[in-house]
């Protein structure tokens, strides 16, 4: 048995195309060419601080547990350039500035994400 077909159909089938098109060819116009400005978000004890990732400054942090972290954000990434943590992997770390990437100094109990703009994850789990 041959199933039925609409005349309507082809024009159905023809917007869905042209729609997975635009959607591929300029990603702008279904929100995803990163039009939420990146931000460095800093998450210790129950405080969260948000800075723009394009603005330079220097943020200290003292923690409840009385450790210091210095968060460095110049020229569109985010540091740790100081800390008062036995360890200091956070500082060895190094520069983040891609959307989903962290730097966590767990003694001081201190996380530093960057957020919005595109990623280039095939998922964020959260």
């Amino acid at each position: 048995m041959k199933p039925m077909r609409h005349p309507g159909d082809a024009v159905i089938y023809g917007i869905v195309l042209m729609a997975a098109i635009l959607a591929f060819v300029c990603p702008h116009l279904t929100g995803r060419a990163g039009d939420m400005p990146r931000t460095v978000v800093i998450t210790y004890d129950d405080t969260r601080l948000t800075f723009p990732l394009e603005e330079d400054c220097t943020v200290p942090v003292t923690t409840a547990s009385g450790h210091t972290v210095m968060i460095r954000i110049a020229d569109g990434h985010a540091a740790v350039t100081e800390s008062t943590c036995p360890d200091g992997v956070c500082i060895r770390t190094g520069v983040i500035e891609r959307t989903g990437t962290a730097i966590a100094c767990v003694p001081a109990g201190v996380l530093i994400e960057i957020e919005g703009g595109v990623t280039d994850a095939d998922a964020i789990l959260g």
